[in-house]
């Protein structure tokens, strides 16, 4: 049939990345109790992507990515909300510049709390996606949107028992 066009995967171009990262973390143990116990976690990455001229772009790679978190802890509890913001990034190289597929900007939230109640068995819960992000791709340009998926937020609680 003269209708089909095959098609194969193949690699992009050359590309070269040049990162850095920041990274600062802290206990809090200055403030008065019990807040003496928070301790602040925080990382952010900007990668540099370069590709020559008329090359593809390099998949896969988020220029921009914060994480930002506040744990508090004690012997036989310990809780954490976490944020993290990860720029768009192209995931799939389309044959010119219209049809490539990026995965969108993200914000996310999300917590856990443990109670040990022995040094072997714990109780746990975890939410994840508390601000409702959907993992959202679009094509070419933002207002192009590829697909989309909603799962809202989730949550698990259980119990944990470490056998070594």
């Amino acid at each position: 049939n003269g209708n089909l066009e095959p098609t194969m995967p193949g690699n992009g171009g050359r590309a070269n990345t040049l990162g850095m990262e920041f990274s600062f973390q802290r206990g809090l143990s200055f403030l008065p109790r019990p807040l003496n116990n928070l301790t602040l976690y925080s990382n952010y990455t900007h990668n540099f992507i370069f590709v020559k001229k008329g090359d593809p772009k390099l998949p896969g790679t988020a220029k921009d990515i914060l994480n930002l978190s506040l744990a508090y802890e004690v012997k036989k509890f310990n809780v954490r909300i976490s944020y993290n913001n990860t720029s768009d990034f192209i995931t799939i190289l389309g044959t010119d510049s219209k049809g490539d597929v990026y995965y969108d900007k993200a914000h996310y939230l999300d917590a856990s709390v443990n109670y040990f109640i022995t040094p072997k068995l714990s109780l746990y819960a975890t939410a994840n996606n508390l601000l409702n992000q959907d993992q959202r791709r679009y094509q070419y340009k933002p207002e192009y949107t590829y697909s989309s998926l909603y799962t809202g937020a989730t949550a698990t609680i259980g119990l944990k028992l470490n056998l070594f």
